[in-house]
Order: structure tokens, then C-alpha cells, then sequence
């Protein structure tokens, strides 16, 4: 049985090109979640997951399940174990494993599977449980030897090797698989040398022993692998040029089919952040890693991405990206305003500050009279240093607003124009401040002439018309007021129609909508047979699989109840099979339908917004809706003269 509450079982197939990654999401309260909530990919070497900022709770952890139970994911725990979990550029949540951490279920190293809960806890105090299982074909072969360089962790895996036979073309050849008498003894015979530069004396520690200093020896079919957090205890750092640099330089001797056999298992990774270079975000690498590299070193490629999508060629140069090698140091130079960079306002002691990100990844390739090759990736979030930010005058116009209809919102676009008096915008008559980013879940983009604001469908703001089984409108109402006048410099109106599938709209003039799919019972139940628990508020339109509620919360048999901080309004969609006693037998074709739908309002501001959450109308069992405050962290309340991204703390460790 599982070890959370299994009420909603969701099959979604994600193929990508030659790798494929299911994913079986089981929650712990009855929801349909929004198109695009978990992202997935098979990266090259990593399960790669993406959990939207939107969705995310007070607090929030992964949990990792394999045979032997559940594993809570430490900060510690994850960089031994092979997990980075982070924030990116965009605030969504992401979660990265080594294809050979910890609790995967490895096949012969071409095929992974890895069971994940993601576990939140909402502002009232519920928590809901994820689970996702991942499941990767490995997209690209193997080389030689295979180094990560993670924001938190440093792995390398290589095939060890044995002497080839006397008439082979090659004097070493790929060791066969291991077998598990073997994989027994190297834990329990096994010995790991560090060592470093300039030492005289080589340390020697056994398996058992260099475990217990957080590596992790790992043995799979065809790899040794090492990996280790930055700062580990046999870590050293050293300046190469004007780069920083973190290694371990580490040997392992075991016995291969009665034969002593070294194994290679250093690893080096350049860990220093982006520089500027006037319009350009620039990282920078030595060409050559000494501590990795035997003989005469030999550089084959470079490929770069963003985030989990790898670029071609034609890419990099269409988005004016460069890489370089000259005078012994690999560069990366990425323009500001290139595809895949973030631009940001951050206020400092009442100054405006611009700070660009991007998610790079890099691959390269190189050869050695030791290794006929070896890759190296790496993942950093790049940031820039804080750059002082002054948006363009370009003429003597005051700051105008304009709308436009987007596919999961509307969009507010604030142009500053050339006046230097100071203003406020106002989206849906409130002040747009830290409070009403944060609760709505905007998104910001600061851009050199305007302020882009994008609103989530259902957010605060919005007000709707012509809600109909078909579609709904979604107004707002935004102005641009100046400071020293009080007076509205300029006002919109933006209404968007947006399609209906399945959705609940709590509206705070204490209304409440709700579509729901009867088709979806076995057999289906008849849409204009339902009723809400007032068996006279029947719905005010149907069609043959659905039927629209409309009705205000103090009717229809609506119950008001008090949870915690919260005003909590619930009634049912309820159908039940009209059975009257009958002296011959009958086969009734109808099922029993109830479906609980909730409206929940913080009892202190009921005035706030209206809150939605779609709903799943397969299942007679209540629905727990997503609450309005997505966190009770509060911001300073200071109003908006630019564009300001709120930024997320992740939350839940047991440290």
C-alpha cells in the first residue's frame, strides 16, 4: 500500500526523441491539475522535474521511495546522494538527479526509473502528496568517463578497464559487468588513495572508511562512480587562470577477476559565478582541468543549453551566444536580452537595480593519452552583479497602459514614458505592491520602457462576465496614478475570452460557478439530473456531459464553516438514482454521483479576489480547493515605481 493516501490516479506519456519519461501522479485530495503544473525531462544524463511556481505551498520536500521504504532529501543527504533541488530564474520549482544517485532503480545503466514525492503543505495547514514516477531511456551513450559538476555535488563515473588479450588491436579494453560477489567485496575490500598536489605522502583509506566522510562509492554494471559535495574533507581549491577550481584527486584499487586494477576517480569542476562584460553575462573555465587530464590533452567540442533544453548550433548563433577558447580559458558570453536570459528589478536602499540570470548548461568533450574520452556537464544559474538600472527617457510622454490576451492570462503592459514624477499602478483598484504579487502569483518582466504584468487567470484583479459552458470573459481594470497630482495619468479596460473545461470560481461578491463533467462515472451520469444539496437549484445550463452552477453562497443549502484562519463554504453536486420499489426486478443504468466543492476565503479579507481551482467530476469524494494565500510570508507593502520580482525561499528541510 502506498504511504500517502492514493485517491486520483493520472497516466501521462512525455516522449523525447529516443528517451521517454512517464510520470503517475496519485494525490492525496481529489484536484485535476492545471495543464503544465510538473514539467519532465530526460536530460542526458539526469531525471530532470519542473513544478510551477504557482502550485507551490508554504513549504515544500521531496521524498525519495525505493524498496527498502522512504528517504527524506536533507540538503546534505541530496548532495551525497546525487539530487541538486533549486529555484529557477523563473521561481519554478526544479529537481535534478544523477541517473546514478541514490534509490534509482538502474538496468544495466541504459534504463532508470526513480520514485519521487513531492510533498506541500498549504497555508491552512493541509498537506497533499505527489507522487511521480520517472522513467528514462538513456538518451546518449556513454563515454569513457563521465564528470558532473552540479550547484551542489561533483560525481564522476567510469568504465573501469583490463588488459586486452595478446592478439587484441588495443592494449586495454571495457572491464565485463560486474558481478555482485564482486560489488561485495570492493565495499568490503576496496581502498580509495586521495591525494594532492605537492603532498608527500599519499593517504589510504578503505571503502567503509571514505563513506563515512559523505562519498559515495558507487558500483553499477558497467561504472565505478565517486561523488561528494563541494567542501568535502579530500577537497582541494586552487586559482587556475584567474578561475577558481575545486577537486578531488582519488584512485580506487580493487580486484577485477582475481587481478589488482586502479581505477581513476578524480574529478574537478569549475565553480566561479558570471562576470560582465558590457552587455554580456560571461563565465569562464580553464581550458585545461590539470588534475583531470594525463598526457597530451586534446579538445574536441562544446555544446551549450538553457535550463533542460540543449541548443544546436544554429541556436547558439541565433541568440548571439559565443563560445571561446583563447589563452588557455574556455568562455561562455551570453548578450543581455538574449532568449533565455532574465532581466529583474531589485530595490536596495531605495535604489532600482537590474540583475540578468540565465540557467546555462555546457557540455565539453575532450581526449587524453589515459581516456579516449570524457564528457563534462555543467548546470549553473548564473547571476549577474547588481547593476544600476534607469529606465530610457525616449520623449516627453506620460506613462500609458496597454492589454493583450494571453493563452493562461492577461497582460498589463506599463510603458513609462519620459516624465520623471513619480507613479503607482493599480491593477483591479489595488495598489500593486510585494503583498498582491506574492498572493496573485503575477509575473513581472522589467524590460528598458515598460513593465509587463501578467495575471493567471482567476487571479486577484479579475472580475468575469458571460460565464458560460462554452467560455468565460475575464476583465481588468488597471490606471497608471501620478504621486504628486493624485490624478489617474491613464486607465485600461482588457476583457479576454477564455475557454471552459472543467472549473470552480469563488467570486467575492459571494457567488460561486462550478462546471462539472458527469461523463466521466461508469455509467456517465445524466448532466440535468443533477442538483446542487437544495434539490431545487438545479443547473442553469447543461449540455450532454456537463452542467454550470451558479448560485449565491448564502443559497442552495451552502454550509459556512470557520477552519483556522479560514471561512470555508461548501455545498455538493449530488445525483441520486430515483429507486422506487417495484415487484419485478429492474437494471437501473445509473450511478450514485456527489461531488463537494469548497469555496475558502481568509476570514479577514473575504473581499480579497475570487479563487479557482479546477475540478475532476470523475470521482464522488470530496475536493479540497487551493487556497487563496499561497503563503503567509508578508512583504514589505511598499507600492511599485518599476517592476519587482518577488523572490521564493524553499522550505521544508530537516537539517
Amino acid at each position: 500500500m502506498a504511504p500517502y493516501q492514493s485517491l486520483l490516479n493520472m497516466r501521462t506519456l512525455a516522449p523525447f526523441g529516443v528517451s521517454s519519461l512517464y510520470v503517475i501522479q496519485t494525490l492525496c485530495s481529489v484536484s485535476t491539475l492545471p495543464l503544465g503544473t510538473f514539467v519532465t525531462n530526460c536530460h542526458e544524463r539526469n531525471f530532470w522535474l519542473s513544478i510551477k511556481s504557482s502550485f507551490l505551498g508554504q513549504r515544500v520536500r521531496f521524498d525519495i521511495e525505493d524498496g527498502s521504504g522512504i528517504h527524506f532529501l536533507s540538503r546534505q543527504r541530496a548532495a551525497e546522494c546525487g539530487y541538486t533541488i533549486l529555484f529557477d530564474h523563473h521561481g519554478n520549482l526544479v529537481l535534478r538527479a544523477s541517473y546514478l544517485a541514490c534509490y534509482v532503480d538502474n538496468k544495466a545503466d541504459s534504463e532508470f526509473r526513480l520514485q519521487v514525492w513531492f510533498v506541500s503543505r498549504q497555508a491552512g495547514g493541509s498537506v497533499r502528496a505527489y507522487p511521480l514516477h520517472l522513467h528514462c531511456i538513456l538518451p546518449l551513450p556513454w563515454s569513457h568517463r563521465d564528470i558532473i559538476c552540479e550547484e551542489n555535488y561533483m560525481e564522476v563515473s567510469v568504465k573501469p578497464q583490463i588488459p586486452a588479450p595478446h592478439n587484441h588491436s588495443r592494449k586495454w579494453i571495457d572491464a565485463p559487468p560486474m558481478s555482485s560477489e564482486e560489488k561485495k567485496r570492493l565495499k568490503q575490500e576496496g581502498w580509495v588513495i586521495f591525494y594532492r598536489p605537492g603532498d608527500v605522502q599519499q593517504q589510504r583509506w578503505t571503502v567503509r572508511e571514505v563513506l563515512s566522510l559523505g562519498y559515495v562509492i558507487g558500483i553499477t554494471d558497467f561504472h565505478v562512480l565517486l561523488r561528494c559535495p563541494y567542501f568535502s574533507p579530500q577537497s582541494h581549491r586552487f586559482m587556475d587562470k584567474e578561475v577558481l577550481v575545486e577537486a578531488v584527486s582519488a584512485v580506487l584499487l580493487l580486484q577485477r577477476q582475481e587481478l589488482p586494477t586502479v581505477v581513476d576517480v578524480s574529478v574537478a569542476c569549475t565553480i566561479n559565478n558570471a562576470l560582465v562584460d558590457r552587455e554580456h553575462l560571461v563565465w569562464s573555465s580553464p581550458l585545461v582541468l590539470h588534475p583531470l587530464v594525463h598526457g597530451v590533452f586534446q579538445h574536441s567540442s562544446v555544446r551549450l543549453g538553457v535550463g533542460s533544453e540543449a541548443l544546436s548550433g544554429c541556436s547558439v548563433r541565433d541568440r548571439g551566444y559565443q563560445v571561446t577558447a583563447n589563452n588557455g580559458v574556455l568562455q561562455a558570453r551570453i548578450p543581455f536580452g538574449a532568449d533565455g536570459t532574465l532581466a529583474r528589478a531589485v530595490e536596495l536602499d531605495g535604489r532600482l537595480f537590474k540583475v540578468i540570470s540565465l540557467d546555462l548548461f555546457l557540455m565539453r568533450e575532450w581526449r587524453d593519452d589515459l581516456w579516449p574520452l570524457t564528457q563534462q556537464r555543467t548546470f549553473r544559474l548564473l547571476h549577474s552583479p547588481y547593476l544600476p538600472h534607469t529606465p530610457e527617457v525616449i520623449n516627453d510622454s506620460a506613462p500609458w497602459l496597454e492589454g493583450r490576451c494571453r493563452e493562461s492570462g492577461v497582460q498589463v503592459l506599463l510603458h513609462y514614458g519620459s516624465r520623471e514624477r513619480p507613479w503607482e499602478l493599480y491593477v483591479g483598484g489595488r495598489r500593486l505592491d510585494w503583498e498582491l504579487v506574492e498572493l496573485g502569483g503575477f509575473e513581472l518582466e522589467l524590460e528598458e520602457d515598460y513593465l509587463s504584468v501578467e495575471l493567471p487567470l482567476f487571479a486577484p484583479g479579475m472580475t468575469y462576465e458571460n460565464i458560460t459552458l462554452q467560455s468565460l470573459v475575464a476583465k481588468v481594470e488597471g490606471s497608471v496614478v501620478e504621486l504628486d497630482t493624485v490624478q489617474v495619468q491613464h486607465s485600461l479596460t482588457q476583457r479576454c475570452s477564455f475557454p471552459v473545461r472543467d472549473l470552480l470560481v469563488c467570486l467575492p461578491e459571494g457567488r460561486m460557478v462550478v462546471v462539472v463533467d458527469t461523463s466521466r462515472t461508469l455509467p456517465p451520469t445524466t448532466p440535468n439530473s443533477t442538483t446542487l444539496m437544495d434539490p431545487s437549484c438545479g443547473p442553469s445550463q447543461t449540455d450532454s456531459t456537463r452542467a454550470l452552477f451558479n448560485f449565491s453562497l448564502n443559497s442552495c443549502g451552502t454550509t459556512q464553516a470557520m477552519e483556522g484562519d479560514y471561512l470555508v463554504y461548501e455545498n455538493q453536486v449530488v445525483y441520486t438514482p430515483d429507486l422506487q420499489p417495484t415487484k419485478e426486478p429492474i437494471i437501473h443504468r445509473h450511478s450514485p454521483y456527489r461531488l463537494t466543492i469548497q469555496c475558502r476565503f481568509p476570514a479577514n479579507h473575504t473581499d480579497l479576489a475570487s479563487f479557482w481551482h479546477p475540478v475532476n467530476s470523475s470521482l464522488s469524494l470530496p475536493l479540497s480547493l487551493k487556497e487563496g494565500h499561497r503563503s503567509k510570508r508578508r512583504l514589505p507593502p511598499r507600492s511599485f515605481r518599476k517592476g519587482l520580482r518577488p523572490t521564493r525561499s524553499l522550505y521544508g528541510w530537516k537539517d
